[in-house]
């Protein structure tokens, strides 16, 4: 059911972009709103915001993967701490 969900949200993103922009439309979304050569299609305080989504996103992604590697930390600490 979650990748129903991931492949319909992409799908639609990747659709409405071509929808919108034709066969121009870059890879990044954010690049379609916010051209070099042309005046930005949205506000710099959204891009501002979109940006900080990203920072937050991957500060969580980081503070997930190292639980995996905390665990194995405190499990050798512990080991270490009960030898005699």
């Amino acid at each position: 059911m979650s990748y129903a969900v991931v492949v319909s949200t992409f799908f639609s993103v990747a659709i409405s972009g071509y929808w919108a922009f034709g066969n121009k439309s870059a890879g990044n979304v954010m690049s379609n709103l916010a051209p070099s050569d042309m005046p930005a299609l949205v506000p710099n305080w959204l891009i501002f915001v979109d940006n900080m989504c990203i920072i937050i996103q991957l500060l969580a992604i980081c503070l997930v993967c190292m639980l995996a590697l905390l665990h194995q930390a405190t499990y050798i600490l512990y080991i270490v701490k009960q030898k005699p």
